[in-house]
């Protein structure tokens, strides 16, 4: 037979931001099965019985017992022919010696002085595909049982010209099996099975960016139908980079045509190239490396850094929407994912109520809380219904007939401007100004800052989230609720949004008015190192002339860790010596908004604040906290999310400004002179 064998080609790497290696390949063996070159016990009993003159129903059943015996593993002689004489019976064993076929044996006795012989078959040794199924089982050292899901997959794409093609029966068996089948094969022993070496990927960092870097697995029979170039046991990007750069980091397999005989035993490689010439091996092609954006000290300082339960982190470029880090938990390692027994492993993600496998920085949304009091300020000024030194008066409630919404200070905050709502978070303030201004006015800001659609990250499974429109509420109720635009004013209600387009707004907010679409890479990188494309920052948007409306609420923000700022306790609590060090010593103004957003209403005469270990996980509150730094011209934009993590000042603003610690230390402080 002319076999062809595929070389597998190398998936492109995926690169940080300064080049070093997120996600590689590393050598492993696969094992074939070619259904065309398997062995057949009743053909082999035909060769051998032809002579004997053996009727074909007794044959059948021979056939039947053997294969019995071979199915549940007992090693026995069974009695093909006997009483022949001893010339057939060497006849026979010459046959099968020729043919190569295993697992006979002669037995000679005497009958009244007369030599008779009769032949005897091994049922675990004789040639079938029962028992090369039994034998390859036994050299992999695992289960039968194990090795029968495997097996009856690869021969259901075997269908047709498919019987004399190789399928993928086992990926990555390892070196010492590979050894063993290799030697097998080389006596003979296990027709219709090749050993071939391949490509699998590997995580250099196992639990780094899970989510963001994505997994890839084999290829199911709908992507082969679906997709042109597939083959069975290739590999396919399911999730993350890995998915939706495929077409960029998949390469193009090679292929080596061989000549074996029946029992898969290669030719004289000489003998094959003048046969075959030029048409016997075509080289493999790699695939396209990809440069991400990720700066892997950050990344690594935001998983190190996180300590909810789930939630996300995400450290974007303030200036060109680039990400820097993008974190999602809880993760995994994902070598484990694409080990070669990974079906358990896989189920227990799946399983899991926490969606590991989930990128809550961009496919999962919820209610903002205050850190959307920023849009409403904004739609305020740009709108015109308030100026920075509008003053309302907060009794600690706010009402419209009959209903009542509260301030989180249930005595109220008195007389207070816009700054002073926006640093000490004031409900009210935003309810008199959201409800004043109207639904229209307030969303159609929020869609020009990216709410209500997906920002068009590189990245599969973006949601939208919600922001919900006069439209939205006549096609859901029928009508729109005078109270609908307060609820929203302090994000909550319907209102649901992503980390990522609350990174990218807050990013608008920053920088002047610019929304740009968040990336993630930053180069294509061919097999030779060159740089064959460069990704340029995308603008979606530009918000007009309102940088003055921006300033004042980013001088509004830069109070947050103030006296009177919803996350003051960073400058005192000793939980966070290390920032309230840093802070005074470098002199630093956080600028940046805390959300707790409701999960479950609680009674109304519970301060949802102050209770937060004595209520069930997951009835907690949402905490954000959205930070920008540096307070001057800010650089970086950081969103943590923690879900069910309580008041936001104690655990996601801790590791927003940790973060900005650590970019301020690799990006701003200078080296001290070397002393002497």
């Amino acid at each position: 037979f002319i076999q062809e064998r595929l070389i597998k080609h190398s998936r492109g790497r995926i690169l940080d931001s300064e080049g070093e290696t997120i996600a590689d390949n590393r050598l492993a063996y696969d094992v074939y099965v070619t259904f065309a070159l398997l062995p057949d016990s009743l053909k082999n009993l035909r060769l051998l019985a032809e002579p004997l003159k053996i009727p074909k129903t007794e044959l059948v059943d021979f056939d039947r017992e053997l294969l019995e015996r071979v199915h549940n593993n007992i090693d026995e002689f069974l009695t093909l022919k006997e009483d022949i004489e001893p010339k057939q019976c060497a006849d026979i064993l010459e046959i099968a010696r020729t043919k190569m076929i295993s697992g006979l044996k002669m037995q000679k006795y005497r009958v009244k002085n007369r030599e008779l012989c009769r032949i005897l078959v091994s049922s675990l040794e004789f040639p079938s595909q029962k028992q090369t199924l039994n034998y390859l089982s036994s050299l992999l050292n695992i289960p039968m049982q194990t090795l029968l899901e495997p097996w009856q997959k690869a021969h259901n794409k075997s269908g047709g010209i498919g019987r004399f093609k190789a399928n993928l029966l086992l990926p990555d068996v390892g070196f010492d099996a590979y050894a063993r089948i290799e030697n097998a094969i080389s006596l003979g022993s296990l027709s219709g099975i090749s050993v071939a070496p391949a490509k699998r990927r590997r995580y250099v960092h196992g639990n780094f960016a899970t989510q963001l870097i994505g997994y890839v697995n084999q290829v199911s029979l709908a992507d082969i139908q679906k997709r042109s170039g597939y083959r069975s046991g290739d590999s396919i990007g399911r999730s993350g980079i890995e998915a939706s750069f495929e077409e960029i980091l998949r390469g193009k397999d090679g292929i080596e045509r061989v000549v074996v005989d029946a029992k898969g035993r290669r030719f004289d490689e000489a003998w094959e190239e003048s046969l075959l010439g030029e048409k016997r091996l075509i080289e493999p092609t790699a695939g396209n490396s990809i440069k991400l954006s990720i700066d892997s000290d950050l990344q690594r300082s935001a998983q190190e850094l996180f300590k909810g339960v789930s939630g996300s982190v995400i450290v974007a470029d303030v200036e060109t929407g680039f990400i820097l880090a993008m974190a999602s938990f809880p993760n995994f390692d994902l070598n484990t994912l694409v080990s070669g027994d990974n079906s358990k492993f896989y189920s227990q993600l799946v399983a899991d109520k926490l969606k590991p496998l989930r990128n809550k920085a961009i496919q999962d949304h919820y209610a903002p809380g205050s850190i959307f009091k920023s849009v409403t300020a904004i739609a305020g000024l740009s709108n015109k219904f308030i100026t920075p030194s509008y003053v309302h008066y907060c009794s600690g409630n706010y009402q419209i007939h009959r209903t009542v919404w509260r301030c989180f200070k249930r005595e109220g905050h008195g007389p207070i401007s816009l700054f002073e709502a926006v640093k000490v978070s004031c409900d009210s303030y935003f309810y008199e100004l959201g409800h004043r201004m109207g639904l229209d006015a307030l969303t159609n800001v929020a869609q020009k800052l990216g709410f209500g659609s997906k920002t068009g990250i590189t990245l599969l499974g973006e949601t939208p989230g919600i922001l919900p429109t006069r439209e939205y509420y006549k096609k859901r109720f029928g009508y729109v609720a005078p109270g609908s635009v307060v609820n929203i004013s302090i994000g909550q209600g319907e209102l649901t949004v992503s980390p990522i387009q609350m990174a990218m707004a807050y990013a608008a907010i920053a920088n002047g008015g610019n929304l740009f679409e968040p990336q993630i890479v930053k180069e294509i990188i061919n097999e030779q190192g060159d740089t064959i494309k460069k990704f340029d920052p995308v603008l979606r948007s530009h918000l007009g002339d309102a940088s003055s409306n921006f300033d004042e609420i980013l001088h509004g923000l830069s109070f947050v860790t103030e006296p009177g700022g919803t996350a003051y306790g960073l400058r005192y609590n000793p939980d966070h010596a290390d920032i309230a060090k840093w802070l005074k010593d470098e002199n630093i103004s956080i600028v940046g908004k805390t959300g707790t957003a409701q999960v479950v209403k609680l009674a109304k005469n519970i301060k949802h604040l102050m209770v937060v270990d004595q209520v069930p996980y997951a009835q907690r509150d949402h905490a954000w906290f959205v930070g920008l730094y540096p307070k001057e011209k800010p650089k970086i934009v950081i969103v943590v999310m923690t879900e069910h993590g309580g008041f936001a000042g104690s655990t996601s603003a801790p590791v927003a400004v940790r973060l900005m610690k650590k970019w301020h230390e690799k990006n701003v402080a200078l080296p001290k002179a070397d002393e002497g």
